[in-house]
């Protein structure tokens, strides 16, 4: 399917512009783009979605890795179903190569029904993980075979890696029963003077020993960096 023009909910055409231009649609060549997050930023969001293809970080989704001739390629991937299940999404993309000939690829799936129903297979419900990844994986793991393996770039400046509590992803402590490490903007790690996760975070003291107690978490108000 090719997109010719995009209207909003009022019928007015928003790509491209009347007056023609869209940047590199072949139909002019003004754009306008506007940086709305930092490097840093970005390269910790990567860092945790590219898990999600990395089978030692996550047994799970790592099915999905991007293989070529043995070799796994680094690819951020996320899913999503909808609350009702009638839509279902897949979307990752592949880190920049040096050689700007070559591609540096992201692609978005999605399935549903056009009557909105939610989409079956033999009468059971169908999840993103069912078909849309599994289409997304197919297709870079064929589009991206022999091309060149890059990694994900990371900033000269502005994070620091730090060893979090892997269930809380605060500081470790008494209640700490396995730990990994972690990438933070300078000042949000552990200790900092912006950490995201107090220490303790989940866990309450009871007959001389620790247990986990979720609704610390719920209780602060807020969304602590968690795994994606």
């Amino acid at each position: 399917t090719t997109i010719v023009s995009i209207s909003d909910g009022s019928g007015n055409q928003v790509w491209p512009l009347p007056d023609g231009s869209g940047g590199t649609t072949g139909q002019g060549s003004t754009s306008t783009t506007t940086q709305v997050v930092s490097p840093q930023a970005a390269y910790v969001v990567t860092d945790i979605l590219a898990g999600n293809t990395d089978p030692k970080q996550n047994p799970f989704w790592g099915k999905f890795q991007l293989l070529d001739k043995g070799v796994r390629r680094p690819a951020g991937f996320k899913t999503g179903t909808t609350n009702d299940t009638k839509d279902l999404s897949a979307y990752g993309f592949t880190g920049a190569p040096d050689d700007p000939t070559q591609p540096a690829i992201a692609v978005g799936v999605w399935m549903g029904n056009s009557d909105h129903s939610q989409p079956t297979l033999g009468g059971n419900l169908l999840f993103a993980s069912d078909g849309p990844a599994e289409v997304w994986h197919a297709f870079m793991r064929d589009y991206m075979k022999g091309k060149p393996v890059p990694t994900f770039q990371k900033p000269d400046k502005g994070l620091v890696q730090a060893t979090i509590d892997s269930y809380s992803g605060g500081k470790p402590g008494p209640w700490t029963r396995d730990t990994v490490q972690e990438w933070f903007l300078t000042g949000t790690e552990p200790g900092g003077k912006g950490e995201v996760d107090p220490p303790g975070l989940l866990y309450s003291r009871e007959c001389g020993s620790w247990r986990v107690d979720p609704l610390q978490a719920e209780n602060r108000g807020e969304i602590g960096r968690a795994h994606v």
